[in-house]
């Protein structure tokens, strides 16, 4: 069967035309060559308009995504709640610090907090530290901490987070206070005021996109 291409006027196979469900034969009234040619031309004059409208076809497909995700996995834990609930214990214990930033998360989302904070930026803060902690110097278990709290307004970026042992951050609360503390520790003042800089420089520039 042929069908004839209303654009270039050409008597072509039927397999030369897209799908129209709104069309009673089923195909495009022009062919997939001509078809092609309108829609460049069409997106060299709307370039903008285009962008925008894929921008906002890819969120929607995101979302759509998202929730198919969300409803498998509802109907997964209904079916078997306790095979989930064992699931998400062993996913929690094996990612502390995921575990960690999400509640730091959910915490600056309640305080409005301006900014994000993800794992990469945190593995990041870790490295320039020595995976110490910005207060002690010991190796300790690290935890985020806000330079200023967020309970007064701090930043949850990575310019306003440091790593801090868990007395440590306990001990500093929701105070401002100057670098470094508890000196009377491992590290003398000099050194690690000279350390904590150069690292809050380096990641002040790592957040900027400055190498």
């Amino acid at each position: 069967m042929t069908k004839i291409c209303t654009k270039c006027k050409e008597d072509l196979p039927i397999k030369s035309f897209g799908k129209h469900k709104l069309r009673k034969d089923g195909l495009q009234s022009v062919c997939k060559n001509c078809k092609s040619k309108i829609d460049k031309i069409y997106c060299a004059l709307h370039k903008e308009k285009k962008l925008n409208y894929d921008k906002k076809r890819r969120g929607n497909e995101a979302q759509h995504e998202k929730d198919k995700r969300n409803i498998r996995r509802r109907k997964l834990y209904t079916i078997n709640p306790s095979s989930r609930k064992k699931s998400n214990k062993k996913w929690k214990r094996n990612n502390p610090d995921k575990v960690m930033l999400q509640a730091q998360r959910r915490r600056a989302r309640i305080k409005n907090a301006k900014g994000t904070f993800n794992s990469n930026e945190w593995k990041y803060i870790k490295n320039l530290f020595k995976y110490r902690c910005a207060y002690c110097a010991y190796k300790k278990k690290l935890t985020v901490d806000h330079v200023i709290p967020l309970s007064k307004n701090g930043d949850h970026n990575i310019k306003n987070i440091v790593p801090a042992c868990i007395n440590c951050n306990s001990q500093k609360h929701s105070n401002i206070i100057g670098w470094p503390i508890f000196t009377n520790k491992r590290y003398i003042i000099e050194f690690y005021r000279q350390t904590f800089d150069d690292a809050k420089r380096m990641a002040i520039a790592f957040s900027s996109g400055v190498s």
